[in-house]
């Protein structure tokens, strides 16, 4: 299955709308984080409650778009020790929640700004304010 994401080009800070269209043309409504633009690959899920930085950054995501089934993503920030490799690979992410701010002793970056830095396009149901 094809999927798009399409992200206004609005200023990031203020969470701009995000659609994700899939093949079959059914339409979701979110919020964008990380980078803003367009991506398209093939929708894949992950159930894992945690792991997020290791699943962005697995080469065997590459090209896809992953939707997280976990309820919430990136409560635990990004650091530098749990990738699994030193890039992302996916060519998109769908979360349902979306932590802005994180709690981690280990935190280097918070999630949704790493996906910014590295030209990642996402999508969540909702980003809580600051």
């Amino acid at each position: 299955m094809r999927l798009e994401i399409s992200v206004p080009k609005l200023r990031q800070l203020e969470s701009p709308p995000a659609l994700l269209v899939l093949e079959d043309g059914r339409a979701f409504y979110g919020r964008a984080f990380g980078a803003v633009g367009e991506t398209f690959g093939e929708a894949v899920f992950t159930t894992g409650m945690s792991g997020y930085q290791e699943t962005l950054t697995d080469p065997s995501y590459y090209r896809q778009v992953v939707v997280a089934t976990a309820p919430h993503i990136g409560n635990t920030g990004w650091n530098d020790e749990d990738g699994e490799s030193s890039r992302i690979w996916v060519a998109g992410y769908v979360v349902r929640d979306a932590a802005r701010v994180p709690s981690n002793c280990a935190l280097a970056a918070i999630l949704i700004m790493s996906c910014a830095l590295r030209a990642l396009s996402a999508c969540a149901r909702s980003i809580p304010e600051l």
